[in-house]
């Protein structure tokens, strides 16, 4: 008899436990320990959003930029907006007559000119069998076009007339300037409002760029003339190409970094 009165102590606290835990006002389905958790709330769709990036790896920092116009030449990534809860990625670029699996692609255009299609499936897991036919497996277009501009010439370069944002001040003018003779003599910006003390207005800021952008390179050009850390991000407004907002950052007199921004029209 002691034994099955030990046996009933042992076991009503775990009862205890079970009841107390079961909480009968839980409605919420993606909540496994509610009573009306459903398994098929936790289920994805098929996405095939993507986005198509040109980068810079080489200069001060690393920039990317969807885009729908390139250089012919360097590598473009194309990279799926859903890069992990997908079963399967099957990716047409072109007239390539691979198929490519994943969710990021890079491949290089060098010595192409002209429009590239991309196509992307994407097929859901679903071990449930949760999902309608439309939402297990899902198909988007895009494209994007490749010219071959000798000496480097695209819209980003040129003159814009504008003025910081949130400051006071009269307009002025930058110059992002393509005239370089080569690899060792790299394009620059000019005009940028910067500390007394960053003396670069006649020499510029050396840039590397793509169709629609640019990003400060002095760890690879004129390192000795960079003043306070500065880094500057350009690029033109994807809706209006003559708009050009400059990004930069630099060591403000406390040390603390200062971030402005110039938009200027194109001259």
């Amino acid at each position: 008899m002691k034994k099955i009165q030990y046996l009933i102590l042992l076991v009503l606290p775990l009862f205890l436990v079970w009841a107390c835990g079961k909480d009968e006002s839980c409605n919420d389905p993606t909540n496994r320990a509610c009573p009306n958790y459903d398994v098929c709330t936790t289920v994805i769709k098929a996405n095939s959003d993507f986005v198509i990036i040109d980068t810079t790896l080489w200069t001060d920092t690393v920039f990317s930029l969807p885009i729908d116009t390139s250089f012919s030449g360097g590598l473009v990534y194309f990279r799926a907006a859903n890069q992990d809860d997908m079963a399967s990625y099957e990716w047409k670029i072109g007239t390539d007559t691979r198929t490519f699996t994943g969710p990021l692609q890079t491949l290089d255009f060098s010595g192409f000119e002209g429009n590239v299609t991309v196509r992307l499936v994407t097929t859901a897991s679903d071990p449930h069998g949760c999902l309608t036919p439309s939402e297990l497996m899902d198909t988007m277009y895009q494209s994007v076009y490749f010219r071959d501009i000798p000496g480097g010439e695209a819209p980003i370069w040129g003159s814009f007339k504008g003025k910081n944002v949130g400051e006071d001040g009269a307009e002025y003018t930058v110059l992002a300037d393509s005239n370089s003779i080569g690899w060792s003599d790299p394009h620059r910006v000019y005009g940028l409002l910067l500390p007394p003390d960053c003396s670069i207005s006649e020499v510029g800021i050396p840039v590397g760029y793509g169709y629609k952008w640019f990003v400060s390179d002095f760890r690879y050009f004129s390192s000795n003339l960079r003043c306070r850390k500065l880094i500057t991000i350009g690029r033109l407004n994807p809706n209006n190409r003559d708009e050009l907002r400059i990004d930069y950052w630099y060591d403000g007199d406390d040390g603390k970094r200062v971030h402005r921004t110039f938009v200027g029209l194109r001259q």
